[in-house]
């Protein structure tokens, strides 16, 4: 049976050894894998081309893989430089910026405790300029230097050499994009989850549709696979959607039965495996001699693909992080907050007024206003552009923001419901639970500060189109 329904059946553990070392296996990566260079430390960088000049002479690129990364590479570069800025930005800021009046608390109401935060500041602005000389501003710098000469290309091109996939006709094209039609119709992998996009480019007189990329490079593997010497196949991808992985219950389980049969029946190549970069670094620590891997750069390249070990390869979306990070900044600055005026026993600030409640209220709820009316917009310009945006980014994180954006403005707007709510108590019937309403407070803080996330990452999407 196992004939038969070869693409079902793992490849067993005891052979991985002799596949990893058979001149016979061919390794093939995706653009993810070479971009990550570039967006990853100088020493995971070491780590993976050390690998991957290891394994040199077995080594193959698509064209398709090779023209997607010259497209990208410089987007990327710059948007690395723009995130280090950012982060140099936010630390500065954290010594600088006056800290109440971010919170949305008037400084007369907290005049010693506005003193005691500018002390501290002053206090911790050295170790962060420090910080930031020693450890972002070098960086950014060396981020700039691979704008100026991308060495990293360089290391890329002395392992790849010519090992790439010819260069296609439009003919071929053509042909593929009428076959693709059909598959992403009966969704059979790969690409059928970009079958969205809509743009298309050029590249020397070809015409080349963005929603067939995956097929395009797919195509080109079973090809170069149905060579007399080629016996395996590791494919190296990042990409982690359901239309090249079999993912059940929040897991992925290896490439789907459909692409492994495929291959192996056209190609005729006894094994295909689908891996991801950190495994791809895992496997190589335990069959290549030699070979040490820092727990530092898997870590890094198991962020980088958002996988986690530990649930065998779980996907973990960029918006749980935003979720995840501002909720505990924002517990942790409520936490400093606590520690600063523990030691104080002013019975205006365990029992704040009506009027300073209300005044905090109606500045959270102004504030609240305003994001939930960027929110709202930004939902409305992601619709008009959405087939823009999908030559761009794929439809799982486009369906991501949009659900996660609304969802937020939606809890936003009962927020502020319930804000205004108790404040109207206050006025008509004086104080009622003081505590829910410093809380309620507390809570459409935090959603403002999600919300700036939101609008921020969106306007990263946005700025593609622009």
């Amino acid at each position: 049976m196992k004939s038969a329904f070869s693409g079902f059946y793992s490849t067993p553990n005891e052979s991985l050894r002799d596949i990893w070392l058979s001149d016979s296996t061919l390794f093939v990566f995706d653009t993810n894998c070479l971009l990550n260079l570039y967006r990853c430390e100088d020493h995971t960088r070491e780590d993976i081309l050390k690998v991957m000049k290891e394994i040199s002479s077995r080594t193959w690129i698509p064209f398709q893989v090779g023209l997607e990364y010259q497209r990208k590479r410089r987007v990327v570069i710059e948007d690395s430089i723009a995130s280090l800025k950012k982060i140099k930005n936010e630390l500065q800021q954290i010594h600088s910026q006056n800290i109440l009046s971010s919170g949305g608390v008037k400084k007369h109401l907290y005049n010693s405790l506005n003193d005691e935060i500018s002390e501290l500041q002053n206090q911790i602005k050295t170790p962060i300029e420090d910080y930031i000389n020693t450890k972002i501003t070098p960086r950014i710098e060396s981020k700039q230097q691979i704008s100026q000469h991308d060495f990293i290309r360089d290391e890329i091109d002395s392992i790849i050499l010519d090992n790439v996939g010819s260069r296609p006709t439009q003919e071929k094209i053509n042909s593929i994009n009428t076959e693709g039609d059909q598959r992403y119709k009966n969704k059979i992998p790969p690409g059928f989850m970009d079958i969205k996009k809509s743009d298309s480019y050029f590249f020397s007189g070809v015409e080349i549709q963005a929603k067939y990329g995956d097929l395009y490079l797919w195509k080109e593997i079973i090809e170069k696979s149905k060579s007399d010497n080629i016996h395996n196949v590791i494919f190296i991808c990042d990409d982690l959607k359901e239309d090249w992985w079999f993912i059940h219950d929040g897991k992925t389980h290896g490439a789907l039965a459909a692409l492994k049969t495929e291959i192996c029946q056209k190609a005729n190549v006894k094994n295909f495996k689908l891996i991801s970069q950190l495994t791809f670094l895992h496997e190589s620590k335990e069959n290549l001699a030699n070979i040490e891997i820092r727990e530092s750069s898997l870590k890094e390249v198991e962020e980088l693909s958002h996988i986690s070990v530990e649930n065998d390869e779980e996907r973990y979306t960029w918006s749980n992080l935003i979720h995840d990070n501002y909720n505990k900044n924002f517990n942790d600055q409520l936490s400093f907050f606590k520690k600063l005026t523990s030691h104080r026993n002013n019975k205006t600030h365990q029992n704040p007024s009506a009027l300073v409640l209300i005044q905090l209220a109606d500045e959270a709820l102004h504030e609240s206003e305003n994001k939930k009316h960027q929110g709202s917009s930004m939902l409305s310009d992601f619709y008009v552009f959405e087939n823009e945006l999908l030559s761009y980014i794929d439809l799982d994180v486009f369906s991501e923001f949009t659900k996660v954006l609304k969802l937020k403005i939606s809890q936003m707007e009962a927020c502020s419901e319930k804000l205004t709510s108790l404040i109207k108590q206050i006025q008509h019937t004086g104080f009622n639970d003081v505590p829910e309403i410093q809380d309620t407070i507390r809570e459409l803080r935090v959603f403002n500060f999600l919300m700036d996330s939101l609008i921020e990452k969106g306007n990263e999407y946005l700025k593609y189109i622009l």
